[in-house]
């Protein structure tokens, strides 16, 4: 039948075969590779939102935790000097519970007479039990702050298990109804130790109404994309659907597949009524067990009725308990052995990652420490939308294809004819195109024939084919960039946040090379010439000045200021009031706190700056300053917030090295006598037990000598304590004159002093005698001195 046809209509089936084939060959051929491509984005998005979600829940959570800790260092240096005052430490957890907002309670709980061993005094006292047990309970749960006393703490986990490995420990998050909603709450739990003992806890609620708030703005591409965050027990903590709270994997999977699923429904309901006839009410069953079984019947009732219609109301989750799910999740055994693999992974605190035909999922461990239990963040890709892209390009593709075989079909047809050589040129890059060689050359024919308007149909179409693979591998690479982009700000996030944690653990010595370090990661991240970090004070005029605690300056490795730089705002940079950036005294508060942009030559030598306003609880604490050459220079939204977590990260970490040297000038005025200036009674024990340790091991001389004024209530009675403080203080300005460096004075009590000298032996301590009777005879205030000069202790 072949050989029977014109040369005409066998030129025109070979050439139309062969040029279908090509256009089907490159149709799969886009298809294919903008479907690979699509996954391959999804997967990498996924990836990286999973990690920077994970790094903001952390950024999040770790102001409580920092906060519980520094609590728990002060409650151990209070007790390690034994000071014990109940009301002063209730009065410190009320003001720390007013100032930190993202803190609903605090909960400090020692062992029975563990704080100052007089629970029994305080027995039936608000905020105590009727033992007295120092285990307040300060929140603000309600309208006002106020205490409670906690019962039955010691058979609580978050009480037992610190108390037994003496390490930090995070609760798993439960509900709690406040203010006419449920929301969920957390606990940051440090032990107390005294002495290498146990002797209670410290510990802080938070709300994670913020991670809520997180998870349900996820959707950035509108794709659909969701994420949640579970504990280490696998409970929901975050999740779009507020349903879902507090409730496990297993619950929740197997709802989504009641609901999605109406087939898998019966078998569920028959493996619950074999688990209702299993585990029927004891004789006597309590409250708990009548209500629990009583949640089953119905939840299965209520499963019945959605699914024949007669309700159209979902079934209610909150009735489903996490045992019942178990068992009817053996109806599906491939879900009940991904929720165990998911739960094992969550519970070790492992990357898990899975894939089918519905989501692409994440599961990123979160660390709070290396004591607590990790956490995870899941963040789910729907397939069908990360396809919808390449589905439509592949039907385009195909469509356009369609149409250029029926133009080209149609032509060939009417110039068949007079089909020579060109056409065969064209049927062979046809053929190479049909390969995937989309760098074929056609031959360009000058001429308005048939062949010449095939040649540039070819070339139309195969333009055509070229600038849509353009398109996909320009999409690409934006893609890839975003990505790298998304990449690089998560690395400065988390080396931000590694360096506000070191700035809390270094000497004070060594906080501006730290701090410089910083500020070096933040420029260096932004692309600026330098940043400088300034933190508002007031002047006793009222008013507000920017005082620069440290700045960068690119190529200078280690140029960086103190705090003596000080600046006017309103001298500095006129105009911004007027403008309306800035309303306060001097620029203390950001009218709108976003970032905004300003010329200036006055500042780092720089062609613009950009500002970014750290705002610490409601109230301007400072800024961050970004300067560049360029005269007009501004950052995209996404890096600037990122940037301002950094700031706020290190504004936090200042504020709590400033809080520990306060700390350590609180120890060292406990020690001293306000009077005399000389070491008080505590002070001198602590030093006199650390210093006869030491003589006693290295076998060295000590001397010991007492004395006081004699007939000093002659003084006080004849012309009054204020005279008589003269009379301390100026004995002991001569007492200092005339000691080393290394002894150790102290005044006791009253007008009695004790004299501790280290390597001091017999010799030494006639010549102390002997300087001594000198000192007893100076007539300053014309009194006179008794002494107990015993020999050398050692």
């Amino acid at each position: 039948m072949f050989k029977n046809m014109s040369v005409q209509i066998k030129l025109f089936i070979f050439v139309a075969i062969v040029v279908v084939i090509s256009f089907v060959a490159v149709a799969l051929l886009v298809s294919d590779r903008s479907i690979e491509m699509a996954k391959e984005d999804a997967f990498t998005l996924a990836r990286e939102m999973a990690e920077k979600y994970k790094n903001e829940i952390m950024a999040e959570l770790q102001g409580a935790r920092v906060t519980s800790e520094t609590l728990k260092a002060v409650l151990e240096t209070l007790k390690d000097h034994d000071i014990t005052d109940r009301d002063m430490i209730n009065d410190m957890l009320r003001k720390a519970l007013e100032q930190k907002e993202y803190i609903t309670a605090f909960c400090v709980a020692y062992d029975p007479n563990m704080l100052d061993g007089r629970d029994a005094e305080y027995a039936g006292q608000a905020p105590y039990d009727e033992t007295g047990r120092f285990a307040p309970y300060w929140n603000k749960l309600g309208s006002n702050i106020d205490a409670e006393p906690l019962l039955d703490i010691d058979a609580q986990d978050w009480y037992i298990v610190p108390k037994g490995n003496k390490k930090e420990y995070i609760t798993n998050p439960y509900p709690f109804h406040v203010q006419g909603q449920d929301v969920m709450l957390a606990s940051f739990i440090f032990p107390l130790i005294h002495d290498g003992e146990f002797i209670g806890i410290i510990a802080s609620d938070i709300v994670l109404d913020k991670l809520q708030e997180m998870v349900s703005q996820v959707d950035t591409r509108g794709m659909g994309e969701y994420t949640a965050v579970f504990s280490n027990s696998g409970a929901v903590v975050a999740h779009p659907d507020k349903q879902y709270l507090g409730k496990t994997i297993g619950e929740l999977l197997l709802y989504d597949m009641l609901i999605s699923h109406p087939d898998k429904i019966g078998p569920a309901v028959r493996s619950a009524n074999t688990y209702i006839q299993n585990h029927p009410l004891p004789g006597s069953p309590d409250e708990a067990q009548m209500r629990k079984h009583e949640n089953t019947v119905q939840f299965v009732a209520g499963l019945l009725a959605y699914s024949s219609g007669q309700n159209r109301a979902k079934p209610d989750l909150s009735l489903l308990t996490p045992v019942l799910a178990g068992e009817m999740l053996e109806t599906d055994p491939d879900r009940l052995e991904y929720v165990r693999e998911v739960s094992s992974a969550i519970g070790n605190g492992e990357l898990y990652i899975s894939s089918n035909n519905d989501y692409y999922t994440v599961y990123m461990p979160i660390r709070f420490s290396e004591d607590t239990n990790p956490w995870s963040v899941a963040v789910s890709i729907p397939m069908p939308e990360v396809l919808k892209v390449s589905n439509n390009i592949r039907n385009y593709v195909i469509i356009v294809c369609a149409i250029s075989v029926c133009v080209i079909a149609f032509i060939i047809y009417l110039i068949s004819k007079s089909i020579t050589r060109p056409i065969l040129t064209l049927a062979g890059a046809a053929k190479q195109l049909g390969e995937g060689n989309l760098n074929v050359e056609v031959p360009l024919v000058q001429n308005n024939k048939e062949i010449g308007i095939l040649s540039n149909a070819f070339r139309v179409m195969v333009e055509r084919i070229d600038g849509l693979i353009r398109k996909l591998q320009n999409n690409a690479k934006e893609l890839e960039e975003k990505n790298v982009h998304l990449n690089n700000l998560n690395e400065m996030l988390i080396a931000t946040n590694h360096v506000a944690e070191t700035i809390l653990n270094v000497e004070y010595q060594q906080f501006q090379d730290v701090l410089h370090q910083s500020l070096r990661i933040l420029g260096k991240s932004a692309g600026a010439e330098g940043v400088s970090i300034w933190q508002n004070f007031t002047y006793p005029d009222g008013k507000t000045y920017g005082r620069r605690l440290s700045a960068w300056i690119t190529g200078q490795s280690n140029q960086y200021m103190n705090a003596e730089s000080v600046i006017d705002p309103d001298e500095l940079l006129p105009g911004w009031r007027q403008q309306g950036k800035i309303k306060g005294n001097g620029g203390s508060t950001v009218l709108d706190g976003s970032a905004f942009l300003h010329r200036t030559d006055s500042l780092l030598h720089a062609g613009s700056l950009f500002f970014i306003p750290l705002v610490l609880h409601d109230s301007g604490w400072g800024f961050i300053a970004f300067s560049y050459k360029a005269e007009q220079y501004d950052l995209p939204r996404d890096v600037s917030e990122i940037l301002r977590s950094g700031g706020m990260m290190i504004a936090s970490a200042i504020i709590q090295n400033q809080i520990s040297e306060d700390l350590e000038e609180a120890e060292a005025m406990a020690a001293t006598d306000s009077l005399t200036g000389l070491t008080n009674r505590n002070g001198f024990l602590f030093r006199a037990s650390s210093i006869y340790t030491t003589s006693k091991e290295k076998h060295s001389p000590l001397s010991l000598l007492f004395f006081d004024l004699d007939h000093f209530k002659r003084i006080n009675d004849q012309y009054g304590h204020p005279f008589g403080d003269e009379v301390l203080k100026a004995f002991a300005a001569v007492v200092k004159q005339e000691t080393r460096l290394d002894d150790v004075c102290c005044r006791y009590g009253g007008e009695e002093f004790i004299l501790l000298c280290n390597n001091c032996d017999a010799s030494g301590d006639r010549q102390l005698r002997t300087g001594y009777w000198k000192l007893s005879g100076i007539s300053v205030f014309r009194i006179s001195l008794s002494l107990v000069l015993p020999s050398a202790l050692v």
